[in-house]
C-alpha cells in the first residue's frame, strides 16, 4: 500500500515452497493478494524454492554465504540436477497460482554456475545478484548494488547508512536498487528511512521499475521453456 500510494512498481519476492511452515496455495489469501499486485503492475519473482540454506557450500565460501544470506544460501552450491529440481518445483507452484515468474532472485544473489545454466535453459530472462542484474539470454549486466537494511542481522547499522545514501547516488545518475525486507516496515526507524529515501529519489524525477522492465523482451516466442 505504501508503494502504491507513491505509484511505485516493484519486484515482489515470494518463496513458493515450504517456508516457516507455510506454503503458497492457489486458493490462499497470499496467492490472491499476489495476483492483485501483479494485476497492478508489480512483478512476482521467486527467491528460490524454500529460501533456506542447503549446506552444500564448502570451505571459506560457506561462512561468507551464510553471513551474506543470513543462512538462506539455497542455490549457492547446488549441482545442475538439484538446482533444476528446485527451480521447476517453484515454477509449478507459482504457475498453479496464475503467477508466471520471468526472473530469479536467489538469496543474497548467490547462485552456482549450474543454477545459472539451468535458469537459462528453462528460459528465464534474468537473474539478480548482489552487484548486478544479468540478462541470461545475452549475459548483459546492469551493474547496480543491492542496498538492504539487513534488519536484525549483522551489518544493520551499515546497511541503514547504505540505504540512506541511495538518493545521493541516484542524484549523480547512477542506477539504484533497494532490497526491502518485511522487517523494514515493522521497525519504525527503518520504515521512515526507507520511505524518506524513496521520496527523495522520486523527487528527482526518476521512474521506478521492476527487474523485468530493465531489459528488452526476450527474442523468440516470449514463453518460458519449463518442461521442455
Amino acid at each position: 500500500r505504501l508503494l502504491s500510494l507513491r505509484y511505485v512498481r516493484a519486484t515482489l519476492l515470494v518463496a513458493p515452497g515450504p517456508y516457516r511452515a507455510l506454503c503458497l496455495v492457489p486458493a490462499g489469501a497470499t496467492a490472491g493478494w499476489l495476483r492483485d499486485r501483479a494485476a497492478a503492475g508489480h512483478e512476482i519473482a521467486p527467491p528460490g524454492w524454500e529460501h533456506t540454506g542447503t549446506g552444500v557450500v564448502r570451505g571459506p565460501r560457506s561462512a561468507a554465504a551464510w553471513v551474506a544470506s543470513r543462512g538462506c544460501a539455497e542455490f549457492a552450491g547446488l549441482d545442475a540436477d538439484e538446482a533444476r529440481r528446485r527451480i521447476l518445483a517453484g515454477f509449478e507452484v507459482l504457475a498453479a497460482c496464475d503467477l508466471v515468474p520471468w526472473g530469479f532472485v536467489p538469496p543474497a544473489g548467490l547462485a552456482s554456475g549450474p543454477t545459472l545454466r539451468s535458469l537459462e535453459s528453462l528460459g528465464y530472462r534474468y537473474v539478480s545478484t548482489t552487484l548486478a542484474v544479468i540478462a541470461l539470454w545475452t549475459r548483459r549486466r546492469l551493474r547496480c548494488v543491492s542496498r538492504c537494511h539487513r534488519p536484525g542481522a549483522v551489518g544493520q547499522t551499515l546497511g541503514r547508512q547504505v540505504v540512506r545514501a541511495a538518493a545521493d547516488a541516484a542524484a549523480t545518475g547512477r542506477p539504484v536498487r533497494l532490497a526491502l525486507h518485511p522487517a523494514d516496515l515493522e521497525r519504525r526507524g527503518l520504515r521512515r528511512d526507507t520511505l524518506t529515501t524513496i521520496d527523495r529519489i522520486l523527487a528527482l524525477g526518476i521512474r521506478p521499475s521492476t527487474y523485468l522492465d530493465l531489459f528488452d523482451p526476450e527474442p523468440g516466442d516470449g514463453h518460458l521453456r519449463v518442461g521442455a
